[in-house]
C-alpha cells in the first residue's frame, strides 16, 4: 500500500513501536515543533485544529507510542505517496 513518510529534514522514527489510542475526528493540538515552523514561514501559528476538512489528521488518528507520532488520514491526498509529513505515515 503506498503511503507518505516524514520528509528529510523531518524522518519518520524508525524502530519498534505500539498503538497507543485512536481517535475518529481527531482534534489535531499542534506540535510546538510545527508552531515553530508555521511562524518561520511566516504563516499564521495555529495551536489546535478541529475536525473538519482544515484539519491535516483527516478523520482518522492512530496514536503510536512514541509521542506525536502515528498514522492518520489526510486532508491533502495528492501527498500520498512520498517524503511529505513531520514525522507521521499517510497510507493512501
Amino acid at each position: 500500500m503506498p503511503a507518505a513518510v516524514g520528509r528529510s529534514t523531518w524522518p519518520t522514527p524508525s524502530g519498534e513501536f505500539h498503538v497507543a489510542h485512536k481517535e475518529v475526528n481527531p482534534i489535531w493540538d499542534v506540535p510546538p515543533s510545527i508552531q515553530e515552523e508555521m511562524r518561520r514561514l511566516g504563516r499564521p501559528v495555529v495551536p489546535r485544529i478541529s475536525p473538519g476538512p482544515e484539519n491535516p489528521l483527516g478523520d482518522l488518528w492512530i496514536g503510536l507510542s512514541l509521542p506525536n507520532i502515528g498514522i492518520h488520514g489526510t486532508n491533502a491526498p495528492d501527498t500520498v505517496p512520498g517524503y511529505t509529513t513531520h514525522g507521521c505515515i499517510l497510507p493512501e
